[in-house]
């Protein structure tokens, strides 16, 4: 990656100085600026800094992108541009034009001779009119979210104190445009949190009440018990995104919220699964891939974890690529076993967690999870893990009363045993693809 501190000329020769240094702007960059960071959302906040500073550095046009996180720029905002021109350069993929090169480079970028220019990546510019443009990535720490560039169509190039006027505008614009994402990531995530926090309450109400009339509402019952793991994922990640948010955060906040926001969509399918168990007692099959499921299910087993992080191995046949299962039930089995596994080997030298996977000779798949714990107390722990349970207390409980009923919703059986060495494991078996 180029530093961003690096500054690229095409066809220009030396950038021309100017006699009074960046002095004629410095109050316009304190005004800019002020607009820029109490801003409360992003396209009111461009156009009002490009009228801002349009007649004082005769700006024709500004196009700002949004960097996707891959190879794609999308134009978020604009200005000077018709409909057309807009519509042209409404995508762009790094290295493409002036924004994907500056994107691309992650460093700032002058073309003072666009018309004079043969340079391919130009063509756009020059259809629009533009003799002189000047781009800038908006980097948040060493995440690009995307750039912002400045063309004018007046003959007279770029000025030294002009680009450093401009270039530190982009910096408060990547501040505020990362404050701004965040913010409302954040706030949309809560709300879909709360909202789900009270369906889950009303659910479970409901559900208990069934559960007097018919033993199916009572698996059901256990089933939207479920949903507090991802919700109390979600609401681990939100609070360490808001306890960030004390400054002004880093790029790694979005990425909590991503989280955040991906295990509340897991609680919605959960009551949505939760509902149908109700209605009809049957659970919805699928080609599931297997390792997506052993992806999320490490993913939330681990997100309230305390303590050293077992090692994880994994011994998976390589013919076993799809279960046929619901892919969401099965997450939840999973990230149960590895949850209590996790627990139960708090203390361990050495925790270790083997997943392993094997096609039987009936055709079916059978799933292990094995740790190098303390192992199961046969009695106690043999008698909770076939009874319903109340309590999650000890890393056994309602937990493995879920997978149970799960496991044999899809015909398959589970059991659990202590291994030669002394660590607990347990299997489950499942249709196999």
């Amino acid at each position: 990656m180029r530093s961003n501190s690096a500054l690229r000329l095409y066809d220009n020769g030396i950038i021309p100085s100017n006699d009074d240094g960046v002095s004629p702007y410095l109050g316009l960059l304190a005004d800019c600026a002020a607009q820029i960071l109490c801003a409360s959302d992003t396209a009111s906040m461009l156009n009002a800094l490009f009228e801002s500073v349009r007649v004082k550095l005769n700006l024709s046009v500004y196009f700002c992108y949004r960097y996707d996180g891959t190879n794609s720029l999308f134009l978020e905002e604009h200005g000077g541009l018709t409909p057309t021109q807009s519509g042209a350069a409404s995508h762009l993929v790094l290295g493409q034009g002036p924004c994907g090169l500056v994107a691309a480079d992650r460093a700032p970028h002058i073309f003072n001779r666009v018309r004079n220019s043969k340079d391919a990546r130009l063509a756009y510019a020059r259809a629009i009119g533009l003799a002189a443009y000047v781009g800038t990535p908006l980097m948040q720490g060493d995440t690009l979210l995307g750039t912002l560039g400045f063309g004018r169509k007046a003959t007279m190039p770029f000025s030294r104190a002009e680009v450093q006027f401009l270039r530190a505008i982009c910096s408060f614009v990547a501040i505020a445009k990362n404050r701004l994402q965040t913010e409302r990531t954040l706030r949309e995530t809560t709300y879909a949190r709360d909202a789900l926090a009270i369906e889950q309450a009303r659910l479970v109400d409901r559900i208990e009440t069934l559960s007097r009339l018919s033993d199916t509402s009572a698996v059901a019952a256990t089933l939207a018990h479920e949903m507090t793991q991802p919700l109390t994922a979600a609401a681990n990640y939100i609070a360490s995104a808001e306890m960030a948010l004390g400054g002004l955060g880093d790029a790694d906040i979005l990425r909590r919220l991503v989280q955040a926001r991906t295990q509340i969509t897991r609680s919605a399918q959960i009551i949505a699964k939760a509902r149908h168990l109700i209605e009809t007692g049957t659970v919805i099959n699928d080609h599931t891939n297997l390792c997506e499921v052993l992806s999320d299910s490490l993913e939330l087993a681990l997100a309230d974890h305390h303590g050293p992080v077992p090692a994880m191995i994994y011994d998976i046949d390589p013919s076993v690529t799809a279960l046929v299962a619901d892919s969401v039930q099965i997450t939840q089995v999973l990230t149960n076993l590895l949850r209590n596994a996790a627990t139960a080997l708090r203390g361990t030298a050495n925790p270790t967690i083997t997943v392993s996977c094997r096609r039987t000779q009936d055709g079916t798949v059978e799933i292990g999870v094995i740790d190098n714990g303390p192992g199961f107390d046969p009695e106690a722990d043999s008698a909770r893990f076939h009874q319903r349970a109340t309590s999650t207390t000890g890393g056994l409980g309602i937990g493995l009363s879920v997978c149970r009923s799960i496991v044999a919703a899809h015909n398959g059986v589970i059991r659990a045993e202590n291994t030669a060495r002394g660590g607990a494991a347990v299997y489950f078996t499942l249709p196999g693809a």
